[in-house]
């Protein structure tokens, strides 16, 4: 899981705080996910595979080739880091605000 996690948020141009604002998931809980110095639980698979736009699979696969025909996606730049901030913001404030 650890290199298409990197590939995928890489591909993104997502950086581990806009994948960590965007999943609730600690930065540095990612960052050892994808340094394969923690093995994450089944639903942060599924909140990454979320913010990621993929299949839980795809994630969880090591065929590098299975990788390479799955995703063909590139990189899309400052819209996504934009978009990805954007929701970021809301999250935090709908959580501040039922606090």
């Amino acid at each position: 899981m650890n290199s298409n996690l990197k590939k995928l948020r890489e591909q993104r141009a997502l950086s581990l705080t806009d994948l960590s604002q965007l999943t609730g998931i600690n930065r540095v809980t990612i960052n050892r996910i994808e340094n394969n110095k923690q093995k994450p639980m089944p639903r942060t698979i599924r909140k990454l595979a979320e913010a990621l736009e993929v299949d839980v699979e795809l994630l969880t696969t090591r065929k590098a080739a299975s990788f390479r025909k799955q995703n063909k996606v590139t990189s899309v730049g400052a819209e996504r880091k934009r978009k990805a901030s954007k929701h970021a913001s809301r999250r935090l404030s709908r959580k501040l605000n039922e606090e």
